[in-house]
């Protein structure tokens, strides 16, 4: 076979990379989620009846019902409060939010015009002074924008083939055999590396400034990543697995835990809102390979929740934000968070961490370690109350798995009983085909029986006899026509007396089924022939197009490593 041509390495490098960069949400975009999220939960409440009065103190005594008719009284004589009252007072607040939310946003925007034009935004008096002594964080600003549409088009450049060719080489020898987890994070380190400067150098970026190079790295980054992402994220020679999958069930026994046992003081009714839309944002992390991507989710969830901050008056420091982002965790319960975080730490860029983002992650790891270590003495709990909440929650979670185990032995019982039922009658239609097939051959040999072993005619009869015989000679000649013009239509195997259809399931039958095995096999041979001669094309590149040496790589690293 002959090797690709230009167009076709191009398309091989680029294909399938069609998915979403994720954005950084801005303020006004934590707005519109809180609306939704609002939104949404009336929708939920409506949707609830509240039985009256009447009917809630029959049949639960001592639970008290709120009523919606103006001047309704609870049975203490104290004036009800209803769902809708509840409802307009969450409203407010939200809506207060929601405009407190722009009008910062507006004050930012201003901040940022008059300081591009070379003058100072006026300070509201004691406002700064005040803000900066309430955070010790650093502030979770823009990040810088990517463009990785625009990346993918500078690689179907023709002036981009070297570089796409000493891709495409990589991701070869990259997948040729398996590497430890040390092995896998140099090598794709230096590979960057070699391509930062292979790019630097190519033509196509000639005149590129420093912010379209960092585009073209980042581009590069994720472009790899989405190519190696079932070789690098959370592989066999690693327990990431293996400690994710204890992690969540650590957090599914401590998912009772509430925003006072982590010492929380914040408005539940704004809180709620808040923390929902964080866990939304992290539970995206999943849905993106690049490292790059995963950490813009984190970032987000961050966002969420230092916006959380600002409106409870509260200081944005670490000893406020780590709670909130713990009990967050503990609610989302994110599908292979270790994996996530250690993929992240092994192949985003190492500059790029030593940033906002990077402490964000750090803050992600601290939190994660609470959850690990956690016990009553650090919560606000008794010994005894989380003791017993620890074992009703325990309880709860054996007496689901058993109730979900039971769910799946009665789905593999009907399973079973369906693919046995079906194994029968593709059995039966398997048989009819193979007496089918060896319709001819039984016929064949038959004859050949009965003429071997036939005994020779009279040489004469007499004329009567002949005669009286004559009848049902003519009558066994029709039938046999008969029985040749059926030929192809198969034997009707439930016409079959017990010996004949012995005869097809014992020597006729192992014949038929030797015959088909045996073209089979000759149709496997043949095609293992075609997938090597495929396969051998592949290795067709010119040399000179490797560029990188992956060994080499690994010969540098360390021997205890």
């Amino acid at each position: 076979m002959s090797a690709p041509n230009d167009e076709t390495i191009v398309q091989q490098v680029t294909e399938m990379e069609h998915d979403q960069v994720p954005s950084t949400v801005d303020d006004e975009t934590i707005a519109r989620l809180l609306q939704a999220e609002f939104d949404e939960e009336m929708r939920l409440a409506d949707a609830v009846v509240v039985p009256s009065a009447e009917e809630g103190q029959a049949g639960y005594p001592g639970v008290q019902y709120y009523q919606g008719a103006e001047g309704a009284t609870n049975p203490d004589g104290t004036p009800a409060f209803s769902i809708t009252d509840a409802r307009n007072i969450v409203r407010s607040k939200i809506q207060d939010l929601i405009t407190f939310i722009k009008t910062e946003a507006q004050k930012a925007g201003e901040a940022q015009q008059a300081a591009e034009g070379g003058e100072a935004a006026p300070a509201e008096s004691g406002d700064a002074p005040a803000a900066e002594a309430k955070r010790d964080v650093p502030p979770v600003g823009a990040t810088p924008t990517f463009d990785f549409a625009k990346f993918l088009d500078q690689m179907r450049d023709r002036r981009a083939l070297p570089l796409t060719k000493y891709f495409r080489s990589f991701l070869r020898e990259f997948t040729k055999r398996q590497w430890t987890v040390t092995e896998q994070t140099k090598i794709v380190h230096d590979f960057l590396d070699f391509m930062s400067t292979q790019m630097a150098q190519n033509e196509l970026f000639a005149n590129a400034s420093d912010g379209e190079l960092d585009n073209a790295k980042e581009g590069m980054e994720k472009l790899l990543m989405n190519k190696l992402y079932q070789h690098t994220f959370s592989p066999d020679t690693s327990d990431d697995a293996e400690k994710d999958e204890i992690l969540a069930k650590k957090i599914l026994i401590l998912q009772w835990i509430e925003l006072e046992h982590l010492d929380i003081k914040v408005d539940a009714d704004v809180a709620g809102p808040f923390l929902r839309v964080a866990q939304k944002e992290l539970l995206k992390i999943n849905k993106y390979k690049a490292p790059r991507d995963k950490l813009i989710c984190i970032l987000n969830a961050c966002k969420v929740i230092f916006g959380l901050l600002k409106q409870s008056g509260q200081s944005e420091t670490a000893d406020s934000f780590l709670p909130l982002l713990i009990f967050v965790i503990l609610q989302a319960n994110p599908p292979q968070l270790i994996s996530n975080i250690q993929y992240i730490n092994r192949f985003r860029n190492p500059h790029k961490l030593h940033s906002e983002a990077g402490y964000y992650l750090t803050n992600l790891e601290g939190a994660v370690s609470f959850i690990q270590n956690v016990d009553y003495t650090s919560l606000s709990i008794s010994q005894e109350e989380f003791d017993a909440k620890i074992e009703a929650r325990v309880a709860e979670l054996e007496a689901q798995e058993q109730a979900l185990r039971a769910m799946d032995e009665d789905a593999q019982a009907a399973a079973a009983a369906e693919q046995q039922q079906q194994a029968q009658l593709v059995s039966q239609q398997r048989l009819e085909q193979i007496a089918a097939t060896a319709k001819k051959p039984i016929e064949f040999l038959s004859r050949w029986f009965q003429e071997a072993l036939a005994v020779p005619p009279a040489e004469d009869k007499e004329p009567e006899a002949a005669a009286a015989e004559a009848p049902a000679a003519e009558a066994e000649a029709a039938a046999e026509e008969e029985h040749a013009e059926e030929g192809e239509e198969g034997v009707d195997l439930d016409a079959l007396s017990p010996e004949e259809r012995a005869l097809l399931t014992d020597y006729d039958l192992q014949l038929a089924m030797a015959l088909s095995m045996s073209l089979e096999e000759e149709r496997i041979t043949l095609d293992k022939q075609v997938s090597d001669s495929m396969a051998a094309g592949t290795d067709e590149d010119d040399e000179s197009t490797k560029g990188f040496d992956l060994e080499e790589s690994v010969a540098q690293l360390p021997a205890s490593a």
